[in-house]
């Protein structure tokens, strides 16, 4: 378990986040963070997320991001955090590479399936946590908990019924809709 300061900015700050999102309420809530693929828009790769954090409520959310921002706001965090200790955590997977070479997704697949893992054993600061949690845009009691209904599935617009956005559904490297989570209703078909 990690300490940090008490009544630091970033402890009371953290703390303060996930409580918004249960967290604490639990002794071990289950975080995934899964990259389902990536779309092309304005001359730039977006890495699409599916994420969520499982304790005593269930928080679903969808999230899009560069490389460059996942790389400077979270993967150089978590570098810096953890110190020695990241290859522990993250020998097996590393993170992708610049310029977005083949295999960028794969890595990237890796490399939050090990992060989603440490957070999940508790095994990463509550501040670290706080900031991944954010900077992939958990929703901490902004809006109401409906899980994949009243979103695009690609780019997480909220819309008034779960399907793929206008812009999202004419972009030719948005092929197939992404399987709904187990138990969950499939979505409408686009355009019904």
């Amino acid at each position: 378990a990690w300490a940090e300061p008490v009544g630091s900015e970033s402890a009371v700050c953290a703390s303060d986040f996930l409580d918004r999102l249960g967290y604490g309420e639990v002794s071990s809530p289950e975080f995934r963070a899964v990259v389902v693929g990536h779309v092309e828009s304005d001359g730039h790769t977006w890495y699409v997320l599916r994420c969520s954090l499982a304790g005593v409520r269930l928080v679903e959310w969808r999230s899009q991001h560069r490389l460059v921002h996942l790389r400077d706001d979270l993967y150089t965090a978590t570098k810096a955090t953890l110190g020695d200790r990241y290859p522990e955590f993250f020998a097996e997977t590393p993170f992708a590479r610049k310029g977005g070479l083949p295999g960028t997704t794969g890595r990237l697949r890796g490399w939050f399936e090990s992060f989603s893992k440490a957070v999940s054993r508790g095994e990463l600061p509550p501040s670290l946590v706080a900031k991944a949690l954010h900077l992939l845009g958990a929703p901490a009691g902004d809006r109401p908990q409906r899980p994949w209904a009243g979103y695009c599935f690609v780019c997480s617009t909220q819309m008034e019924r779960t399907i793929n956005c206008k812009a999202c559904e004419s972009s030719p490297e948005v092929r197939t809709r992404p399987a709904a989570p187990a138990g969950a209703a499939p979505a409408p078909a686009v355009g019904a």
